[in-house]
């Protein structure tokens, strides 16, 4: 394989996380060798994997310039995505998780795009792959991503066009962002959590100006039977979604036209109500009583006891009646019995 040592400006960062892929890696990685735009750099981070994935990783990177390779001991998914960022040199940013693929046209396509249409935002479409089971080829194909096409001056508008559309989709690797909007707006990945796109992707579209939405398939996102999404993690979902509950309404505060923004406040109440679903599934000995206790004095805080809005608003009225006056006040008393043992 011919090494490239010179490189003209760097147009766009392609950030990859990897962690324990190394059956999948080396076709995610080739496929960023193949993109139609050469003037881009891979910045992989190495999150303590202890198989083969270090050695192809390092081997790109030896290979061609444009790979870069930074190690770390393991701190999950938003720290890898931080650290990249931060190493960052592109105009624009885009994610590609390590077992996934780009077509071979999607970094010239949004690179283009984006130029050409003076935008800070771009979301796009894929499709999900299902493999059989050896994980050799595909038995079926979703859309997935976006799927709608639309040009907005603030992000804002994007959002409320996408929720009310029900095309609301938060994966960050399907989104291309420029670098320095991220740096305007101090956004980063919440660490230390699952579902973190949630809360990345709520604050970088009601942050970016200009931005547009197209329904091209640009990523394959390959479905694993032991993906990181995959499994019941009931307490650690609770946590992710009780934590984005808080940093969504500490994010309104700071800016106070969101906060009559009506489609924000219900999609606040959705996530308040995925932090309900997961709490009751837990049995006693798995509740986090720390974040309990967080997540009572958050609710406390936000909902009012005369905001009514929070018990007649949500579709799950009987359910969320149920779970306010019954089983938190029981959660919450075990909590306190807990505390005095």
């Amino acid at each position: 394989m011919m090494v490239i040592d010179d490189m003209d400006e760097v147009l766009v960062t392609v950030i990859v996380p990897i962690y324990n892929v190394e059956r999948y890696l080396k076709k995610t990685l080739k496929c960023l060798q193949d993109q139609s735009l050469k003037n881009f750099e891979v910045v992989m981070i190495d999150d303590g994997s202890i198989d083969g994935s270090t050695g192809i990783a390092k081997t790109f990177s030896e290979r061609d310039r444009r790979f870069k390779y930074y190690r770390q001991e393991n701190k999950g998914l938003s720290s890898s995505r931080n650290i990249g960022i931060n190493k960052a040199v592109g105009k624009y940013i885009i994610f590609l998780d390590s077992d996934d693929t780009l077509t071979n046209n999607a970094l010239e396509c949004l690179y283009n795009l984006a130029e050409l249409n003076d935008v800070e935002f771009i979301i796009f479409g894929g499709q999900k792959d299902y493999y059989n089971e050896n994980d050799e080829n595909i038995e079926k194909e979703v859309c997935c991503g976006n799927t709608l096409n639309t040009e907005c001056s603030y992000g804002t508008e994007l959002y409320q066009y996408l929720r009310v559309s029900g095309s609301y989709f938060t994966g960050a690797p399907f989104q291309f962002v420029k670098r320095n909007v991220l740096e305007r707006e101090k956004i980063e990945f919440y660490e230390g959590i699952l579902h973190e796109d949630h809360l990345y992707t709520f604050q970088l579209l009601n942050s970016v100006r200009k931005c547009m939405a197209i329904d091209y398939k640009l990523y394959h996102y390959r479905m694993r039977n032991d993906s990181i999404t995959k499994g019941e993690r009931y307490a650690e979902r609770f946590i992710g979604f009780s934590i984005t509950f808080f940093e969504m309404c500490k994010w309104i505060n700071k800016k106070s036209d969101l906060k009559k923004n009506s489609e924000i406040l219900k999609h606040i109440d959705e996530i308040w109500s995925q932090s309900i679903k997961y709490l009751i599934f837990m049995k006693k000995s798995e509740l986090p009583l720390k974040q309990l206790k967080d997540f009572k004095k958050n609710t406390t805080n936000y909902y009012s006891v005369k905001n009514f809005r929070h018990y007649i608003i949500y579709y799950y009225l009987l359910l969320r009646l149920f779970h306010c006056f019954v089983v938190l006040l029981k959660k919450w008393k075990y909590e306190d019995g807990r505390k005095n043992i």
